[in-house]
């Protein structure tokens, strides 16, 4: 995304701008904790099923197994979502440290 928005890439030049954009990416990160994470998809899971399900048999004849496995992949990225934050803040601000920023937000979302 950097490479690619010359607006992006000289914003994230400014230190203020390039630490402000890596703490709210943490604190937003650290907003959404387990039980956040299966209401919501509990939630949506209660709404979409059944429609899903009826469509993909209408239309595809076809069951709706991957509803489930997405469900599946997205709960696993969230448990794991910091590991992937950490990863991709340091690969675009590799000279910040992304690693105690983000064990802040970490220690104060427990």
């Amino acid at each position: 995304m950097l490479s690619e928005s010359a607006i992006f890439r000289n914003l994230c030049a400014n230190e203020t701008f390039r630490l402000a954009l890596i703490n709210r990416i943490f604190e937003y990160g650290a907003e959404w904790d387990d039980d956040k994470i299966d209401q919501l998809l509990g939630n949506y899971e209660r709404t979409l099923a059944e429609p899903l399900d009826v469509n993909m048999k209408r239309y595809f004849n076809s069951s709706n197994d991957l509803f489930y496995e997405e469900d599946e992949y997205i709960r696993t990225f969230f448990a794991e979502r910091y590991d992937y934050m950490i990863i991709m803040c340091q690969n675009a601000f590799p000279n910040d440290d992304v690693e105690g920023i983000a064990e802040y937000y970490l220690a104060s979302a427990q």
